[in-house]
Parts: structure tokens; C-alpha cells; sequence
């Protein structure tokens, strides 16, 4: 009886471990921006409290990829910030509870100036395939 304990100990042990370990790894997030401004949008992004590196010039249809990681208990999410002009918008570039199922492994977002569309990452980046579109702070 101790044996089958023990057993059943260190397998929910190794789970944890191994739940853990795969949380560690990240989901690839790609933004490509559709704002059709003179000078290039600038997209800062932030995992929990960390800036994720300097503002990032996108100009029309270019785009910038990061890694945000997964949590153990699903609250992984990376926020980005896009400027253009007077102009500064928000939305969650990811978070692991709403983009788990939509996203897979990879989330592309395109920037319009309507809001942020989340496209089928297997789509080709000239002609996506969209699954959601959001108003600014909606996302």
C-alpha cells in the first residue's frame, strides 16, 4: 500500500514538472501592420511588467514577431502598445486563456485602423484568412 502511494505521488509529481515545463514555453506572436500612415507605426510590447525591447517601426505591411510565454495556470498574456501619429492604441497581443484554441502555436495579429484582426497563422501574410476582428481595447 505505501509502494502504490509513493507511486502515485511521483507521478503527480513528474505532471507538475512536466505542466510546468511546457508552460515555459512560449507562443510565437507576429503583428504585421495594415495602418496606412506616412511614417512607420511604432509597436511596444510587455509581458506582465517587462517591456519586451524598444518601440518597433512597422511600416506598411511589415511586421515584427516576439515569444510570450504560457502559464502553468493559464494566465499568460503580452500586451502591446501602437502609436502612429498623435495616436496610441492597446490590445492584448495575447492572452492564454482567449487565444490558447484560436491561436495554436502562433497568433498574427494585423493592425488596422479600426483595431487588430487576428488571422489563421497558416494563411499566406498577403492574403489572410481571419478568424476575429476587434475594436481598439477591445482585444
Amino acid at each position: 500500500m505505501f509502494t502504490s502511494k509513493r507511486s502515485i505521488i511521483a507521478a503527480f509529481l513528474l505532471h507538475l514538472v512536466l505542466s510546468a515545463r511546457q508552460a515555459e514555453c512560449g507562443v510565437k506572436v507576429e503583428i504585421v501592420n495594415y495602418i496606412p500612415w506616412d511614417d512607420p507605426v511604432l509597436v511596444t510590447c510587455s509581458e506582465k511588467h517587462k517591456v519586451l525591447g524598444d518601440p518597433v517601426p512597422l511600416g506598411l505591411h511589415a511586421s515584427y514577431e516576439f515569444s510570450c510565454h504560457k502559464s502553468l495556470f493559464g494566465g499568460g498574456s503580452c500586451k502591446c502598445e501602437v502609436k502612429w501619429g498623435d495616436t496610441v492604441r492597446y490590445f492584448d497581443a495575447y492572452r492564454q486563456r482567449r487565444d490558447q484554441s484560436l491561436c495554436g502555436g502562433k497568433c498574427r495579429w494585423y493592425l488596422f485602423l479600426s483595431g487588430p484582426a487576428l488571422a489563421d497563422a497558416s494563411s499566406p501574410h498577403d492574403n489572410p484568412s481571419f478568424k476575429v476582428y476587434y475594436d481598439w481595447g477591445e482585444a
